[in-house]
């Protein structure tokens, strides 16, 4: 399964973001 890019700077930008 590829995960696209986008979704990962997604939950990695949310996990900062609560950080």
């Amino acid at each position: 399964m590829e995960i696209p890019p986008s979704s990962s700077l997604q939950l990695g930008n949310e996990k900062v973001c609560k950080l």
